[in-house]
């Protein structure tokens, strides 16, 4: 065998470590790194999924996507549709009307105190 490691076994993207043959005769274990895809990158795919022009197997290798990944972002994108179209106005007003009341709440302890530091300092 030559000065340079041979690298074999698995071809990337199948999963599990892939073992290199090194100069001595040894194996060597090493894990192929997980790539990490903008949320972007997801809902460009799945939308052209959705539209059906293409099959999800041509989409993956078009993408370098594995054809299960692909099937999960459809799924969690369908699941995650009703939550776009929810009431999110009175979620906001709620969320508002909690913070005017802590602020209100602040404002009173911050004059409490500033009360209290004026006596101390007599």
């Amino acid at each position: 065998m030559g000065a340079r490691a041979m690298e074999s076994v698995r071809p990337a993207g199948h999963g599990g470590p892939r073992i290199a043959d090194t100069q001595n005769g040894g194996t060597q274990a090493t894990m192929a790194t997980r790539r990490n895809h903008t949320p972007a990158f997801k809902a460009q795919v799945v939308l052209e999924l959705l539209k059906e022009e293409k099959s999800l197997s041509r989409l993956a290798s078009e993408h370098g996507v594995c054809p299960s990944v692909l099937g999960r972002w459809r799924t969690a994108a369908i699941e995650g549709l009703p939550r776009l179209f929810d009431d999110g106005e009175r979620g906001r007003a709620a969320q508002d009307a909690g913070h005017q009341r802590q602020l209100q709440e602040l404002h009173a302890e911050i004059g409490r105190l500033t009360t209290q530091l004026g006596w101390l300092k007599l």
